[in-house]
C-alpha cells in the first residue's frame, strides 16, 4: 500500500502545472568556453590540438510544447569571442557563429515553480574563420555541423519566467579551417 501511495504522489507532483511551460518566444544570453580543434574531440575541450577561448553570445527563437513533458526548441544562435589560441608561438583561430538550432525538449521533473528538462538536438551553421601566424592570415567562411546537448531550469523571477541552461555544441564537420568548433557553456533567456 505504501509503494502506491508514494507512486501516486510521485506522479501528482511529477505531473502538477503550478508554471507548466507552454508554446513561447525566448530570448537569451550565453557564455562558453570554447575550443577549436582539427578533428573531433569529446567536447571539443581536450586532446593536444585543441585550442582554446573564451565565447559570447545571443540567441532566441521559439518553443512548441507537444504536451506537458515534451517539446520542440527551434532558435537562432550568433556567437563569437576571444581567439582560440595555444600561446603565443602557435596560429590563432578566430570563429563568428551563426546557427540555426533544432532541439527536443523533455521535461523530467516539476517542483512548484521550477521545471526541469533536457534536451538534445542538431545545430546547422554558417562559419567565418580566420587563422593567423605571424604575418600569415587565411581568412574563410563555410558551413558547420553540430550536436547540442544540455540541460536547464525554468523559473519565475520578479514575476517574469526565466530559464537557465548548462549546454554544450559539439562541432562535428566545420568547412572552415579544416577544423570543428565546440563549446560548453551556460546560458540564460527571458520567456515571452
Amino acid at each position: 500500500m505504501r509503494k502506491i501511495l508514494a507512486s501516486t504522489a510521485l506522479v501528482c507532483v511529477l505531473s502538477s502545472s503550478a508554471m507548466a511551460e507552454s508554446d513561447n518566444y525566448f530570448a537569451g544570453l550565453s557564455y562558453a568556453y570554447g575550443s577549436f580543434t582539427d578533428g573531433i574531440s569529446l567536447l571539443g575541450l581536450i586532446g593536444s590540438d585543441a585550442y582554446t577561448g573564451h565565447r559570447f553570445g545571443l540567441y532566441g527563437g521559439y518553443t512548441d510544447m507537444r504536451d506537458a513533458n515534451l517539446g520542440f526548441r527551434y532558435y537562432l544562435s550568433l556567437d563569437f569571442g576571444t581567439d582560440y589560441t595555444k600561446g603565443k608561438n602557435n596560429p590563432h583561430y578566430s570563429t563568428t557563429n551563426l546557427y540555426a538550432n533544432a532541439d527536443v525538449l523533455y521535461k523530467f521533473l516539476e517542483q512548484g515553480d521550477l521545471e526541469y528538462s533536457v534536451y538534445g538536438g542538431v545545430a546547422l551553421g554558417f562559419i567565418s574563420g580566420k587563422e593567423t601566424a605571424g604575418r600569415y592570415s587565411n581568412s574563410e567562411t563555410g558551413l558547420g555541423l553540430g550536436i547540442n546537448l544540455g540541460a536547464r531550469i525554468n523559473y519565475e523571477a520578479f514575476g517574469s519566467k526565466f530559464s537557465t541552461e548548462l549546454y554544450t555544441r559539439t562541432g562535428l564537420i566545420d568547412s572552415v579551417l579544416n577544423g570543428s568548433d565546440s563549446q560548453i557553456g551556460i546560458r540564460t533567456s527571458y520567456l515571452f
